[in-house]
């Protein structure tokens, strides 16, 4: 095989080991269920990397972490080969919940293994997911130059370019995804998504509404709904209104519960605040009996955004017993005013396990801004931001705006989740 490797390349090198019993067994422990074969293969060559990785990545696999990483351990005692090394080093990441740790490893990992166009893709996915937008447009650019057809690729790397702050390097990837995907409408809602970003709202506007008119049925009409929110920062009231208005219009003739939400919502954003409450009052009751908990969890929110904490538990009350973690949410955040103590003691008790650490720091983010304890929250918000999605804004801004810091980039509207405390940011 050596032989074999010189003559297709002549800088190719030894393979990991020469010891004939730790490559039987390897492969043998590849292809079986067992793990005695790989075992002993490590035992045969303690420093043969790949039978390491394929033992770590089967106790991984399995969910027995406590082999996994006891056999992390025992590979540390040796001298692997970097490949092998970076593979171990990303399946401990994970087991450690280490987000950025585990970037960093897939990121050596693809730099030892530059033909493998799936691993790229996976570390410009992981650093979008943590944030690392720069680093993932340069992973984004690599991967379109190797697959220039590839229109997903040109696609995220405008939006990685975007959230970088490069407004024409985004329009240059976008306009090649355009290129590469005529027929859709989604390069002219991630158009307009960029404009979005970057505060040119009638150029938002222009391209979501460009969107819709070649695909109506792209995101259920959504880009109707981003276009009433472009017009209305643009300062087009009106113009917001009637698109707003059309967008009511689509929805309501599909039948969609959640319409009467969106109408509310875009009421009481748009300064009708007590119209809005009057409009979901009057219709929570009638809705579909999926749709009732999030009327009366938003009714919930705005009171206490009001200041009417009694008025908010009685809201919630009506939503019923929390199913869903919009209404969880809503359910914490109207108990009786308390301390900072306090409330981390409910967040505990009602939240237990480590399943659910991250709906419990969310409960208790929102229950501390909305119990005039916004300073108290910062250290809160913060651990959120670190575990949120790197392209989920929301927090961020939350964040900022504690922090009394600007907000680099506004959030683009969503045609299909509505925040029940999207009103919170705007008041902060």
């Amino acid at each position: 095989m050596n032989g074999i490797a010189k003559q297709l390349s002549p800088s190719a090198q030894p393979y990991l080991t020469t010891n004939a019993d730790a490559l039987r067994l390897y492969a043998a422990g590849v292809e079986s269920e067992s793990d005695a074969d790989l075992e002993q293969a490590v035992a045969a060559d303690p420093n043969f990397g790949p039978a390491w990785a394929a033992l770590i990545d089967r106790d991984a696999g399995r969910g027995d972490r406590d082999a996994a990483k006891q056999a992390i351990a025992r590979a540390g005692r040796y001298h692997l080969d970097g490949y092998d090394q970076a593979a171990i080093d990303v399946v401990n990441a994970s087991l450690n919940n280490d987000r950025h740790a585990r970037v960093d490893a897939l990121h050596r990992l693809s730099d030892l293994s530059p033909g493998d166009t799936a691993l790229l893709q996976t570390v410009a996915e992981a650093q979008m997911e943590v944030g690392e937008f720069a680093d993932a447009a340069t992973s984004w650019n690599k991967l379109a130059a190797v697959l220039p057809n590839d229109a997903n690729a040109w696609n995220l790397l405008g939006y990685s370019r975007a959230y970088t702050g490069d407004y024409p390097g985004a329009l240059a990837a976008i306009k090649e995804y355009q290129r590469l995907n005529p027929a859709s409408a989604n390069p002219l809602d991630s158009t307009g998504d960029v404009h979005f970003l970057f505060k040119k709202f009638k150029e938002a506007a222009a391209s979501y509404l460009a969107a819709n008119t070649k695909n109506p049925e792209f995101l259920n009409h959504g880009d109707l709904y981003k276009a009433a929110w472009a017009k209305y920062y643009a300062g087009d009231k009106s113009g917001a209104e009637d698109l707003f208005s059309q967008f009511r219009f689509t929805r309501d003739k599909a039948h969609d519960p959640t319409t009467p939400l969106f109408v509310a919502d875009w009421l009481y954003r748009t300064g009708r605040g007590a119209d809005a409450s009057a409009m979901l009052r009057s219709q929570a009751s009638k809705l579909p009996p999926q749709t009732q908990p999030f009327a009366y969890s938003q009714l919930a929110i705005w009171d206490l955004l009001a200041g009417d904490r009694p008025a908010a538990a009685k809201d919630a009350a009506l939503a019923g017993p929390p199913k869903s973690i919009p209404a969880f949410l809503a359910a914490f955040c109207v108990l009786p005013s308390a301390s900072e103590k306090e409330w981390q003691a409910r967040a505990d008790r009602m939240l237990s396990g480590s399943g659910a650490a991250n709906i419990r720091l969310l409960a208790l983010g929102y229950a501390l801004i909305l119990d005039d304890k916004a300073s108290l929250a910062i250290p809160v918000w913060e651990q959120i931001v670190d575990r949120s999605p790197g392209t989920d804004f929301f927090p961020r801004d939350i964040l900022a705006k504690l922090q009394n810091q600007r907000v680099a980039q506004p959030i683009v509207p969503n045609p299909g989740d509505l925040n029940e405390f999207a009103a919170l940011l705007d008041r902060l």
